[in-house]
């Protein structure tokens, strides 16, 4: 039975046909040097996005897309994706529907060419840009003092111009300003304030970006308007008598602003009665009338503002022996 040789196995491996060997190898150094000069590998490279002032884009565009280079095998072997850059993407430039990149943005450093780009479909939609006026709402909480009344809040100016995305801009209906609180007011009061930005992507047109308006915001009230009674003594002119109708009291109900009428209680005689005698025909006793006046402790710019209910009242005295 014959040894296994290991030597001798090895060499008749080695020389044994090595024509036919030596032309395998042959072959086999020429296909990796002519194969190696055509090579494709795929790179990933990110996407730099230009936006459109005019429009706003309501679909996402790729972060990055997949490109396929061809060239000779050193050339890509030793390619790096930094030296293929980013891709651009100008939005000015496209259109609504499909989207379709630019080629000619993404440039090939030399002994590279292009040959594919693949990327994710995207159905492109825009927002386009609008201006429009809204009023202006101050937020202010008013407690005025409980003689007065609250009755209006004004700003200055009291409309603005936005500029935003129409879907955005349709959404608002008006500005309002930062809050501010007033208690116990009695008289007009006169804030400044700034608006605030109704939402994130509008601009406030002639500001720069992050820019806010201020408004001058002036709160007015008024006096209430009230009403308050006194009895007014009725005093006769000596000589005629106190017959028929006429009282020794009559109630004035005077009507005017509230605060004022706090005003007019305070005063020793606020009301009095300027009594005169009309006399009749034939002896007859005649008419008493009765004129009821502020009296004279009462400024004058206060008694303008008030009314006397009766201002007046005549009261025709009885005939002589007529109780």
């Amino acid at each position: 039975m014959a040894r296994f040789r290991p030597f001798r196995w090895l060499g008749s491996l080695l020389f044994n046909h090595w024509g036919s060997k030596a032309t395998a190898l042959v072959l086999a150094i020429g296909f990796f040097i002519t194969t190696r000069e055509d090579v494709t590998r795929d790179f990933t490279v990110p996407v730099r996005v230009l936006e459109d002032p005019e429009r706003v884009l309501r679909t996402s565009l790729p972060g990055n897309v997949r490109v396929e280079v061809h060239g000779s095998w050193s050339r890509i072997n030793r390619l790096t994706p930094q030296e293929l850059g980013s891709l651009t993407i100008d939005v000015r430039n496209l259109s609504e529907g499909r989207l379709v990149i630019d080629e000619s943005t993404l440039e090939m450093p030399e002994g590279v060419i292009l040959r594919n780009i693949i990327y994710d479909r995207v159905d492109v939609r825009f927002d386009p840009m609008i201006e429009r006026e809204f009023p202006i709402r101050p937020d202010v909480i008013v407690t005025p003092h409980e003689d007065y009344e609250h009755v209006e809040t004004v700003a200055i100016p009291p409309r603005f111009v936005l500029r935003g995305p129409k879907t955005v801009i349709q959404e608002i209906d008006a500005l309002s300003t930062e809050r501010e609180e007033l208690k116990n007011i009695s008289r007009d009061v006169e804030i400044s304030k700034s608006v605030l930005r109704p939402r994130d992507g509008v601009q406030f047109v002639g500001m720069e970006e992050g820019e806010r308006p201020v408004v001058r915001i002036t709160i007015r009230v008024k006096p209430k308007t009230s009403d308050r009674t006194f009895d007014v003594p009725i005093t006769l002119p000596e000589g005629v008598p106190r017959g028929g109708d006429v009282p020794s009291t009559v109630q004035v109900t005077v009507r005017g602003p509230q605060p004022e009428l706090r005003r007019l209680g305070e005063l020793p005689e606020p009301i009095h009665a300027a009594v005169t005698h009309e006399k009749g025909p034939d002896g007859e006793l005649g008419t008493v009338i009765v004129d009821f006046l502020l009296g004279p402790g009462v400024p004058e710019e206060l008694a303008m503002q008030m009314s006397l209910d009766p201002a007046r009242r005549r009261y025709p005295l009885p005939p002589p022996g007529q109780p």
